[in-house]
């Protein structure tokens, strides 16, 4: 028997021959919307379920920060991404694809596909479209929020009007075109969309992966002290931790926290660490996980023999080599999120910025 080859160019006359038999109804006929655009509550309920792209965060600041450093052997072995995050070089990237850019952009278009939707949704008064727009309107404050701490300069008021922002998305119309703006208006669609969201919050989210009020007051206070509103995030940070203010006593762990990788309490199937508010995992943990990324030596001394958050959070593997546990949340990816001790960290710094120094002690 004989196979028969056909050549490239003959596929495509074939398949030309074949369209053009076909009469324009078919090609005119349009496909059915209800299989393909989201429209009831349960479906964008499900889009913000989706916690492998909604729950995910930029790595790179980790990386190119001075917590962290690494052998020359293992920087060798890096990607050139890594390498070049790591080095502060001009061009970074290389050609490789890159998630911190990739994900958070993709956060936001799935939360535009939920407030899209639920702007033609009847069920306004239903509590869980009030929930869900809230939690859509955080998911893209997040997301824009850390785009411009990886993208833009740091916030300076007096010239944030002339610094180039950051394509804001504000609609899943995928034709539309967007230009950076400034960075300015970039922080001040964060701060609208958060001050919409807080309001329409949950107490209490479904899960730890869902944001509620709390998580949306510890989002804007740390937008506000980004943009030295020591007042206003003063006020955000306060009003968080009356809602939840559950510090951990370390002294009440039941792990042994000095040999545990991941001494501190699950949040999963069921949150039972009080200080975490809201969770997210950076996106590609094994820098940070890696046995042969050390803890600055000057982080490592900054704490005392008898602090617990030493062994809590540094791993000591014998011969001056020193890593970073990072399972605050449990799992085994570095936490990323929210939680409460960094708004305790907050409220303590605007006190001192305030000149109110006692507080900041305090806390």
């Amino acid at each position: 028997m004989k196979t028969l080859y056909i050549k490239p160019m003959s596929w495509i006359c074939i398949l030309l021959l074949s369209l053009s038999a076909c009469k324009n109804e078919f090609l005119d006929a349009k496909p059915n919307k209800a299989l393909l655009v989201p429209t009831t509550l349960s479906d964008f309920d499900a889009i913000l379920d989706n916690n492998d792209q909604m729950n995910k965060c930029p790595y790179l600041p980790a990386i190119g920060s001075d917590d962290l450093f690494v052998t020359d052997a293992a920087f060798q072995n890096a990607s050139n991404t890594i390498k070049n995050t790591y080095t502060w070089n001009e061009k970074i990237y290389e050609g490789e694809l890159q998630g911190d850019w990739r994900i958070p952009y993709s956060q936001v278009f799935y939360a535009n596909i939920v407030l899209d939707g639920l702007a033609e949704n009847k069920e306004k008064e239903n509590p869980l479209y009030q929930t869900l727009k809230g939690e859509a309107l955080f998911y893209r404050s997040l997301a824009f929020f850390q785009l411009i701490q990886n993208y833009t300069v740091a916030y300076q008021k007096t010239t944030a009007s002339q610094q180039m922002g950051i394509p804001l998305l504000l609609s899943s119309d995928v034709t539309q075109k967007y230009d950076r703006g400034n960075l300015q208006r970039s922080y001040n669609q964060i701060i609208k969309d958060l001050i919409t969201a807080i309001p329409l919050l949950p107490i209490h989210a479904k899960n730890i992966d869902r944001p509620g009020k709390a998580a949306g007051l510890a989002l804007l206070a740390r937008v506000y002290l980004c943009t030295a509103d020591f007042d206003l995030a003063l006020g955000k940070a306060t009003e968080c931790l009356n809602l939840s203010g559950n510090i951990l006593d370390y002294n009440t762990l039941t792990l042994n926290i000095k040999t545990s990788t991941i001494p501190f309490p699950k949040i999963f199937p069921q949150n039972l660490n009080a200080e975490v508010l809201f969770n997210t995992g950076m996106l590609s943990p094994s820098f940070v996980n890696s046995a042969t990324t050390m803890v600055n030596p000057d982080i490592v001394a900054s704490y005392a023999d008898n602090d617990l958050r030493k062994p809590a959070f540094l791993y000591d593997r014998g011969g001056g080599v020193i890593t970073f546990k990072g399972k605050y949340s449990s799992s085994t990816v570095p936490f990323s999120g929210l939680a409460l001790d960094e708004v305790l960290l907050t409220r303590s710094e605007c006190y001192a910025r305030l000149n109110k120094f006692t507080e900041a002690l305090n806390d």
